[in-house]
């Protein structure tokens, strides 16, 4: 017997909580109720029970002072405890941390979401000069090595489409153009390292490598060094560290 399948609709009142949570939690400072209206276009009549009823469940806290919403406690906590259980999370750390103890200098894992590179693990250097990052933070695909290695086997087509509206620049030396940053992954493909050169951050050097899943790029691996301590044999060493951590974590992803 035939069926007919229906398309799915995303529930639109879940569909706006997940909206609130996404918004507040790229916010560095918190919202007001009447800007989180504006950014998530939800009728302020409409969002105010959601918001309140996120602030009753601890999901979001309110500041007194200020009038912002932000993240809350139990959102930390479903957040902490992913960290702590995923398994796949778990394998990421254990590299990132044998990569950070080999170079001394912050580790980081990224996914991309869209035209942007959501970064969902790091391991912090020692040293007391180093790159300030959270995990949570998103930046332009095309402005770091981590998004660079994540489009690493793009078509130009597939470039187009992802950057559709546009490329954001956030430094001079930022990449702007489809052909740039097509040639440049072309000419990366093989050796699998991607770096950026004060293209996101104009005092960072960063160095990255893809990670495949079942052929497919899933994640990058990726270290980022003060560009006064990111000298040629520091370039090797993190080089060597990331082609190692790469290997291991694809043998354990794809057995």
């Amino acid at each position: 017997m035939d069926t007919v399948k229906t398309a799915f609709v995303p529930h639109r009142p879940t569909k706006r909580i997940l909206d609130i949570l996404e918004t507040l939690a790229n916010s560095k400072q918190g919202m007001t109720l009447s800007e989180l209206s504006r950014a998530t276009k939800i009728a302020k009549g409409s969002l105010s029970p959601i918001v309140h009823t996120l602030a009753e469940r601890d999901f979001l806290q309110l500041d007194p002072r200020s009038h912002t919403y932000s993240i809350g406690l139990k959102a930390y906590l479903i957040s902490h405890s992913f960290y702590q259980h995923d398994a796949t999370i778990k394998l990421l750390r254990t590299q990132m941390h044998a990569v950070e103890e080999g170079c001394l200098e912050t580790c980081q894992v990224g996914i991309r979401e869209n035209d942007r590179v959501l970064y969902i693990a790091k391991v912090d250097s020692p040293q007391p000069i180093r790159l300030i990052s959270d995990v949570g933070r998103r930046l332009p695909l095309q402005c770091t090595a981590i998004g660079k290695s994540l489009l690493l086997d793009c078509t130009k087509e597939e470039l187009q489409a992802i950057f559709k509206h546009g490329m954001k620049a956030l430094t001079e030396d930022s990449i702007s153009d489809i052909d740039i940053l097509y040639a440049q992954l072309r000419s990366c493909r093989e050796r699998r390292i991607t770096s950026e050169h004060g293209e996101a951050l104009a005092s960072v050097r960063c160095v990255a490598t893809p990670i495949r899943v079942d052929h497919i790029i899933q994640y990058a691996l990726g270290v980022s060094v003060p560009a006064y301590r990111f000298d040629d044999e520091k370039k090797q060493t993190v080089i060597k560290l990331l082609d190692q951590a790469r290997t291991k974590l694809e043998a354990a992803l794809n057995t």
